[in-house]
């Protein structure tokens, strides 16, 4: 699937917005869009995204990029569910600002589910936020419970600390499993 638009205002204000979906295979699914504003100023938003949801594992990820801040900032994350009574979550995230390579962001994180019913699950995790050229760092924690509905799961938690991932405070997460369309 693609898309395409034109945008017009009263005034000066010119803006064109794209972009196009669609499935590799059962299980992948890439996307990319835009958004290009023309007048009054040339700015534009570009971003790309990739989806991977098989039966046991699922990878999303998105990489955007503005050009009237010059931030390329992204995210990876994966769930993987080897066994029903447990998962676990690996994470990565960026925010590059090119015109101020020193505030460069980069956080890891790594989170797991334990289910001791085949509906409720109990989980945690730990992010770590660092910026290599500052030497700032930050460690923060969340728990959370998780409602099974496959191949639905729904989160909800508590963010100890702010992170790339989330911020401090209540959140609310689905996953989705399952690569058939």
């Amino acid at each position: 699937m693609a898309t395409f638009g034109v945008e017009g205002a009263l005034g000066p204000k010119l803006t064109l917005r794209g972009g196009a979906a669609g499935s590799l295979d059962p299980e992948n699914t890439l996307g990319l869009d835009f958004a290009l504003s023309l007048l009054p100023e040339a700015k534009g938003r570009f971003s790309l995204a990739y989806a991977l949801r098989a039966s046991d594992l699922s990878l999303l990820t998105y990489h955007r990029y503005a050009t009237e801040t010059g931030l390329l900032e992204g995210q990876l994350a994966a769930a993987y569910a080897p066994f029903p009574a447990f998962s676990v979550r690996p994470a990565f995230g960026y925010r590059y600002p090119f015109p101020d390579p020193e505030g460069a962001t980069y956080a890891l994180g790594l989170y797991a589910t334990l289910f001791p019913t085949e509906l409720l699950g109990l989980g945690g995790g730990a992010s770590y936020t660092f910026q290599p050229a500052t030497g700032a760092s930050d460690l923060s924690f969340s728990v959370e419970g998780t409602l099974r509905l496959s191949p639905l799961w729904l989160s909800l938690g508590y963010q100890f600390g702010p992170s790339l991932f989330a911020p401090e405070g209540v959140y609310l997460r689905l996953d989705v499993f399952g690569g058939s369309r």
